[in-house]
């Protein structure tokens, strides 16, 4: 809490996406080489002639990775270093208990960064805001800022307001429950009535039979990795 309430109204949401954040890492540690396929092969060769001599006698072609790319053990690891890295000439620092969330106070109103890989929510001042887009469009280059005090977030609904912020998932609920709108509603997740058959409903067609059955074996490995269900 502020002890200043007026500090509420500078506080906004905004949300930076950076995009090909791992090929914008550089790759450290012991080398690694992958094998590009014969059609991989041949899209480099156009790009770059030269190389042809390297290519092998099947067609494919071993090249040494300079950039974390997307599905290394370790390219997860070094864009979250690269990018603490960043924000701590930035002037932000780790919270000691939550590694993936960045504070920095400036007079006396706190600026928070909440980290998910390559999307970042923001709760900071507009200066702040553009400060923070200038510094990631010249380090990152390729990147999208949104402000707003309504913002989707990893799946959540998030409402800043004048001393209080709302976090939902309703919007994202709703989204994947749109194409089951004739399957009824139920107040409590059980009932006496939850296992009764509607005779009268439509049937659904196998696309979207199977598609039910995948939803909700999602939701029920997510439930039950959070000790929702037993």
């Amino acid at each position: 809490m502020f002890s200043d309430s007026s500090l509420y109204n500078k506080l906004k949401l905004a949300k930076i996406d950076v995009k090909g954040a791992f090929i914008q890492t550089e790759m450290k540690g012991r080398p690694v080489y992958i094998r590009c396929n014969k059609k991989l092969t041949q899209l480099i060769t156009e790009v770059i002639p030269g190389i042809r001599r390297y290519v092998c006698q099947d067609g494919t072609l071993y090249c040494r990775l300079l950039k974390a790319l997307y599905g290394c053990v370790q390219a997860s690891k070094l864009w979250y270093e690269k990018l603490i890295g960043f924000l701590e000439g930035l002037r932000y620092e780790r919270c000691p208990v939550e590694p993936c969330e960045m504070c920095r106070v400036v007079e006396g109103v706190v600026y928070t960064l909440l980290i998910y890989v390559d999307d970042v929510l923001v709760i900071a001042t507009e200066a702040e805001f553009e400060r923070l887009r200038e510094a990631f469009t010249k380090e990152f280059r390729w990147i999208t800022m949104e402000v707003s005090n309504i913002l989707s977030y990893l799946g959540m609904q998030v409402e800043l307001h004048r001393g209080y912020a709302i976090i939902d998932m309703l919007f994202y609920i709703e989204k994947i429950l749109k194409d089951y709108e004739n399957l009824g509603k139920q107040g409590t997740p059980g009932s006496k009535t939850t296992f009764e058959v509607d005779k009268s409903a439509e049937e659904l067609g196998e696309l979207k039979k199977r598609s039910f059955i995948q939803l909700w074996q999602s939701y029920y490995i997510y439930a039950r990795e959070r000790g929702l269900i037993l």
